[in-house]
């Protein structure tokens, strides 16, 4: 099923006015923030839970990304000799998993297999394909803002199958006209964790601040019929 933040703030608002008297100074913004956060917070959770995983309710698609040719001798630990090439826009920032790897959950692109795309840590990128049976392979790693790719023909353009800290960032990358009312990655289970969350006696709404990040088209209604 498919949630928008909207919605999600609506049932939130809903809920605190049925527990709590006092709903004044709540505003939509600041439940909004509050589910970006704690949803950030509980991904973090479940990646450090062994064995953990990952809804994929929260992949997001960046659409036909494309990519520009590097030169080898100003990226740091890759030797002269491979094509590289990188990401020409930054990547909204992922969650950091084990081993140096990052939740991108994978890439495609036309005539290429899914399986030919592997990632590797950023360390690793340099001896990566240098294998009998892997030469063939596209290796990529995170560096900074940007997804690094190696090896032989590699693609213009790229599909990005991501799980990122920023959804809002990641689909407006997407679509430019993306508001509060479009689809919002979020699983179910993640949506009761948020709203036990704020409802707990504990939860202090004053430590968790707003913070204004600068997203365009950021709708400020919650009500889900508008």
């Amino acid at each position: 099923m498919a949630y928008t933040k909207n919605q999600i703030a609506y049932d939130i608002i809903e809920l605190i006015r049925a527990n709590y008297k006092d709903t004044d100074s709540l505003s939509s913004r600041q439940v909004k923030y509050w589910i970006d956060t704690l949803r950030a917070f509980f991904i973090e959770q479940s990646i450090y839970k062994s064995p953990y995983e990952l809804s994929l309710e929260l992949v997001q698609i960046l659409d036909s990304i494309e990519l520009e040719k590097v030169d080898n001798s100003l990226i740091e630990g890759i030797s002269s000799g491979y094509s590289l090439y990188q990401t020409r826009i930054d990547i909204p920032e992922t969650f950091r998993e084990g081993d140096n790897l990052y939740t991108i959950r994978s890439l495609s692109a036309p005539l290429i297999a899914p399986n030919d795309f592997k990632q590797v840590p950023y360390n690793l990128l340099n001896k990566s394909g240098s294998g009998m049976y892997n030469r063939n392979k596209i290796f990529y790693a995170i560096r900074g803002n940007k997804i690094i790719l190696k090896g032989d023909n590699i693609p213009l353009y790229i599909n990005i199958h991501g799980i990122f800290t920023n959804p809002d960032k990641a689909s407006l990358i997407s679509n430019p006209n993306y508001t509060d009312n479009d689809p919002y990655p979020i699983s179910t289970k993640l949506i009761e964790l948020i709203k036990d969350r704020i409802l707990a006696r504990d939860f202090k709404a004053s430590i968790v601040q707003y913070e204004d990040r600068n997203i365009n088209d950021v709708d400020d209604t919650v009500n889900p019929t508008k």
